[in-house]
């Protein structure tokens, strides 16, 4: 039998079909996939139902199907892990979000996700010395009230925020919008592995491979939003990447 890993990741590979498209499949095909052609006959029948999906030919879900397989291979080494929507330790708020992710790609403690409070620091990427400042204490303070810090780890507030979480030794969570194996600023490295050892968790939709794009940041936002009970603008412009993640969080 086919899990659902293999089955979304396959999903995800065919030409023109998005997180919704294969998001609505799965919640419409109760039933259970043995094999490729068992996809290939499910899809026909969904869309004899008059569900929209594009036509794909057999030959397509299988050469996605052998790829998505190397993807889990490559996607679970390392200290890597990862979750599919459908399974016990997918974030429980994650999936109460509109268009919440089919697969999370993780590195560190898978635990951080099971934390009860959590809230999500954001701010500006240039941000004065003031906004700094109160970035690093909310971050310090939070963390020693046993609260997690979710942040993009982008320049300014974000990254301030994450050094406030390590050196009160606390549990930081950074969503990014790009594959585990990239750190975006390259200047947050070291902190990325100071996230790491303090228990602290990497997190992303993306698989291994994938560059930041400018759409990749929108998205990561409503992720950042879906993990937190609370959302913390700490400095930000009126119009803003900021303001997208308080208006996933509403």
């Amino acid at each position: 039998m086919i899990n659902n890993k293999l089955l979304f990741l396959t999903l995800l590979s065919l030409p023109r079909v998005g997180r919704k498209t294969a998001f609505n499949f799965y919640k419409n095909e109760s039933t259970k996939f043995d094999n490729v052609n068992d996809i290939y006959e499910g899809i026909k029948s969904y869309i004899s139902k008059g569900k929209k999906f594009p036509n794909i030919t057999k030959e397509l879900i299988n050469e996605g199907f052998n790829k998505s397989e190397i993807l889990v291979k490559k996607a679970t080494d390392e200290n890597n892990f990862l979750i599919a929507f459908d399974e016990d330790n997918y974030p429980q708020k994650m999936k109460h979000i509109e268009d919440p992710p089919l697969i999370l790609y993780g590195k560190g403690n898978l635990k951080a996700l099971e934390i009860e409070n959590s809230a999500a620091l954001i701010g500006k990427r240039k941000v004065s010395q003031y906004g700094s400042d109160a970035s690093y204490r909310v971050g310090y303070d939070l963390s020693k009230h046993k609260i997690a810090v979710v942040s993009g780890l982008a320049l300014g507030c974000d990254t301030q925020a994450h050094v406030g979480c390590v050196k009160a030794d606390g549990v930081g969570i950074a969503v990014l919008a790009h594959g585990l194996d990239q750190v975006h600023p390259n200047s947050n490295k070291k902190l990325v592995d100071e996230l790491i050892e303090k228990n602290g968790l990497l997190i992303t939709e993306y698989p291994l491979g994938t560059s930041p794009a400018k759409f990749n940041y929108v998205d990561r936002d409503r992720i950042q939003s879906g993990l937190s009970n609370t959302v913390i603008v700490l400095e930000t412009d009126e119009v803003s990447g900021t303001m997208q993640t308080v208006q996933f969080a509403e």
